[in-house]
């Protein structure tokens, strides 16, 4: 394996600089938004009574019916606004055309002062492809949320690379790891369209970043004995944290908090926020915890509150549980609940818990949102949480035990999903849960240890995970791999997989086929509809976005075949009489010319074809 995986500084539990700094330099990096704007949970916000109305009766309507709360997505939006307010460099926000729009409103709301807005861009992914924007301004480009999609893989910020002839670092943020069709479709693509010594997977846990690192090294070994040949990655894998808005999360009075949120004032309150799944963290055997914890403490009111977004019937399921172990007035679930609501939850509790056992649990962001609400965490000692919580400072890690016991497993993703898979793995990872009732208890017990504790944690919070802490690295890594990307020249992709010759496959569909030898005649109505104030036909709003037809570019084209009273032109003329005057590929160009034919404003005569 080509170990260009650097050995990243540590920089979880210290503010250690990487060297070099941004402030003033003007980089500008491109950071890809379209899936935070498409994904992002609307149910975050307040919302009015008619929408909460029509929630209910959908609800009542149709069983089941919830929102899921995606930790990644809040996660990302969350280090974008980062970036966009803290950041020394001037970030270039790349959209979908159909997405300017919303991303336009998003940044809005982050209340910018002028002269930071000033030097902040939205640009379109179609006009940086089709060269009508500069992207040799770039200093780097940031894949924040990959998807597996045809618009938002991750090769997608390679495809743009090398369809620019540029050579810029590219740096992608890793979230869950353990989905099986990320080996094909997320690192195998990203390494099949070729990689820098200046690319690189960020991730935001030191147990995430060695999960990366070891993928990598199966995907590398594989691929050789099946292809042989050369193959390996280029680039290497850095260790940045993710970040929460400390000014949501400050402290107030807890009695306030729990007014507000109408729950018990003298009571010892737990709190657990995330995904209610038991994909995500079994409940279950929490609930013998919480018994006895009650047990042990009958003259205190033990109060355990679980807030977010479920899987179909699974808070249900944990009601029943609870209550019949006699404990159904001791837990309360809220669901679906706002960042206004989440805040005071956080404000209201004593302790924070996350029962986790799944492996796509790579950083845990609840987990650093208790921690700058100032609230203890009694966590598992489990991937990204060993990073962030300090154990016997801040909070208490729980151990966890695991072994190998997933042969069977090689290949029941494809076939049963990795539903199956995760379930399956999740119900195999066992948490110590006497050490997590003798933590709590500890805390239950210790009003000064929890004192403590919050003041540790809000420290560690701000100096850590804010804002401006990580839009500093960012700056300080992208400063780094652009001094390395100097010494890099653009080249192809080594391997084209993903980029279908759809002409070269199916042009013998056509019973003829054109060329640019083809002479075009205009039509009567394409004299016509020269002076009509629409050329293109409306389209429905999911096909309208596309933008696929420039009314400029068809009425040239129509202008150019009635100049100086000529009606007949070659087809290749025309496309180089626009190219000059639009600047577009001069595929793009035939295909509107094509368009032209279709709707019958052109017709080829007879001739060479």
């Amino acid at each position: 394996m080509n170990l260009h995986l650097k050995e990243t500084r540590q920089h979880l539990s210290r503010g250690d600089d990487r060297g070099g700094s941004l402030a003033g330099s003007g980089l500008r990096v491109g950071i890809f938004c379209d899936d935070i704007v498409r994904f992002y949970d609307p149910f975050r916000q307040r919302r009015s009574l008619l929408q909460r109305v029509t929630k209910a009766m959908l609800q009542r309507a149709f069983s089941g019916v919830t929102s899921v709360l995606r930790g990644h997505i809040v996660a990302t939006d969350t280090l974008v606004e980062a970036l966009v307010r803290e950041s020394s460099v001037y970030p270039e926000l790349f959209v979908h055309s159909s997405a300017q729009d919303a991303i336009q409103k998003q940044l809005m709301s982050y209340d910018l002062a002028a002269q930071r807005r000033g030097q902040i861009n939205v640009t379109s992914i179609e006009d940086l492809v089709n060269g009508r924007a500069d992207g040799r301004r770039l200093a780097a480009w940031f894949h924040p949320l990959p998807g597996q999609s045809d618009i938002s893989g991750v090769e997608l910020s390679q495809v743009i690379r090398h369809r620019c002839a540029l050579a810029y670092p590219i740096t992608i943020l890793t979230h869950a790891l353990c989905y099986h069709e990320l080996l094909y479709d997320f690192f195998l693509r990203f390494l099949l369209e070729g990689t820098y010594e200046c690319d690189s997977f960020i991730c935001s846990s030191r147990a995430s970043r060695d999960a990366v690192r070891k993928i990598i090294a199966h995907i590398e070994s594989e691929f050789r004995k099946i292809c042989g040949g050369s193959f390996g990655y280029q680039g290497r894998v850095d260790l940045i944290p993710l970040c929460v808005d400390i000014s949501k999360f400050a402290t107030c009075d807890k009695a306030r908090a729990r007014d507000l949120l109408r729950l018990p004032r003298n009571c010892f309150l737990i709190v657990m926020l995330g995904r209610l799944s038991p994909l995500k963290a079994d409940l279950y055997p929490f609930v013998s915890v919480l018994k006895s914890l009650i047990e042990r403490n009958a003259a205190k009111q033990l109060l355990w509150v679980v807030a977010g977004t479920e899987d179909a019937g699974y808070s249900q399921l944990i009601r029943e549980h609870a209550k019949a172990s006699g404990l159904g007035k001791r837990l309360q679930i809220m669901l679906d609940v706002t960042d206004c609501t989440k805040a005071l939850l956080m404000q209201a509790a004593d302790v924070f818990t996350s029962p986790t056992d799944c492996l796509s649990e790579s950083f845990g962001l609840t987990v650093i949102e208790a921690m700058a609400s100032g609230v203890p965490q009694v966590v598992p000692d489990w991937n990204g949480y060993r990073d962030t919580v300090c154990h016997g400072e801040t909070g208490f890690l729980v151990p966890t035990r695991w072994m190998s016991c997933t042969d069977d497993l090689l290949y029941t993703g494809p076939i049963r999903s990795a539903t199956f898979d995760h379930f399956s793995i999740g119900q195999s990872v066992a948490l110590d849960m006497q050490e997590m009732a003798n933590y709590l208890q500890l805390l239950i017990d210790n009003e000064a240890l929890r004192n403590e504790m919050s003041q540790r944690s809000r420290k560690r919070a701000s100096d850590l995970y804010s804002f401006r802490p990580i839009a500093k690295q960012y700056e300080e890594l992208w400063c780094e791999l652009e001094r390395i990307s100097r010494s890099s020249d653009a080249r192809p992709a080594p391997v084209r997989l993903s980029r279908p010759l759809y002409y070269h496959f199916f042009g013998h569909y056509a019973s003829t086929a054109l060329s640019d030898e083809t002479v075009l005649s205009i039509t009567a109505a394409g004299a016509e509809i020269c002076r009509a104030k629409r050329i293109a036909p409306p389209y429905p709003a999911v096909l309208s976005g596309f933008q696929i037809l420039d009314e400029d570019i068809l009425r040239k084209a129509l202008d150019s075949c009635l100049r100086d009273g000529h009606s007949d032109v070659r087809l290749g003329m025309l496309v180089e009489l626009l190219g000059k005057a639009c600047g577009y590929h001069s595929d793009h160009l035939r295909r509107h010319i094509m368009w032209l034919i279709k709707y019958g404003y052109l017709t080829p005569l007879d001739g060479p074809q």
